[in-house]
């Protein structure tokens, strides 16, 4: 296998059909990382999915997604409950409109873990570290309709006894022509699934300077949690 920088510094397209399995999907991650890497601002609209045995039917949630490199994330839920959820300067605070009610945590003490989660341009190389990988090139994905056929799909599942425990398989697909994460699957141990997908997608647009700085109303109660590990 090539080493990922020898890859990078020849810029090797992952489409070229000479390569071996683990030349593509190391030449896929470089792209992808190189990309990424020129994220200064992003936003999009999502949709997210969740599925369980405990739901009577699957549940969904739409919203906005804004990120701010090179650790500020938002996400606003507008249906069907409003919150609004923001990492910025190693807090996290979740606001949940409906009910007046909003927890504030610190996530320093693990924050790259946090941040590899609900960050918008988290390394995709860094879950090989705890994951096994399958890489499905566009043209073999699906149906040839969709995104399973505009898509890369990266279908992970754990090489880590921990985190098998809590997760059974992530699938992440990423667009062929951007090379920027369109829609994410986490399944989880017990079952359950959640889905976001990112539409929409506009980089390095100009933001809002207070976008970050969630102002709650003083009859907001604010609960401050201590998370694992902090």
């Amino acid at each position: 296998m090539l080493p990922a920088l020898a890859l990078a510094a020849q810029g090797v397209d992952p489409h070229d059909s000479s390569l071996s399995p683990s030349e593509r999907l190391e030449a896929l991650i470089q792209r992808v990382e190189a990309e990424q890497s020129q994220v200064e601002t992003l936003e999009a609209t999502f949709r997210m999915v969740r599925e369980s045995d405990l739901l009577l039917e699957p549940q969904e949630s739409t919203g906005v997604l804004h990120y701010q490199a090179p650790d500020r994330v938002r996400w606003e839920y507008e249906t069907p409950d409003p919150m609004i959820l923001v990492i910025a300067d190693g807090e996290l605070t979740t606001w949940y409109e409906d009910l007046g009610e909003a927890e504030r945590a610190s996530i320093e003490p693990y924050s790259q873990r946090a941040l590899q989660f609900f960050n918008a341009s988290s390394s995709v190389a860094s879950l090989l570290d705890y994951f096994d990988a399958r890489l499905r090139a566009p043209e073999a994905a699906g149906s040839g309709e969709g995104l399973e056929s505009e898509a890369w799909r990266l279908e992970l599942t754990p090489a880590d006894d921990r985190v098998a425990r809590r997760i059974r398989s992530v699938t992440l697909w990423i667009d062929a022509q951007r090379y920027l994460p369109v829609q994410v699957r986490l399944e989880g141990a017990d079952g359950a699934v959640t889905q976001y997908v990112l539409e929409e997608q506009r980089t390095n647009i100009e933001l809002a300077e207070d976008l970050f700085l969630l102002e709650l109303p003083a009859e907001v109660e604010v609960r401050t949690l201590e998370l694992p590990g902090s």
